[in-house]
């Protein structure tokens, strides 16, 4: 799993032939992790999720489905 910063996108990739579920919350101690609907794009194996940088703060954790 790769997440940096590009032209005002935060970007989450990975490198798979596994199906992953990209989620999120905003506080790790509480709380129920979510699903991201933003859709990845698809490379070969490797999906990419653009978020904007405007978002709220979030942590984030791939699961695989």
């Amino acid at each position: 799993m790769n997440a940096s910063r590009q032209s005002g996108e935060f970007v989450v990739s990975w490198d798979s032939p596994a199906n992953f579920q990209l989620q999120h919350r905003s506080d790790l101690s509480q709380g129920s992790w979510t699903d991201e609907t933003t859709p990845p794009t698809v490379n070969g194996t490797v999906k990419t999720v653009r978020l904007p940088l405007t978002a709220p703060e979030r942590f984030y954790r791939l699961i695989n489905r």
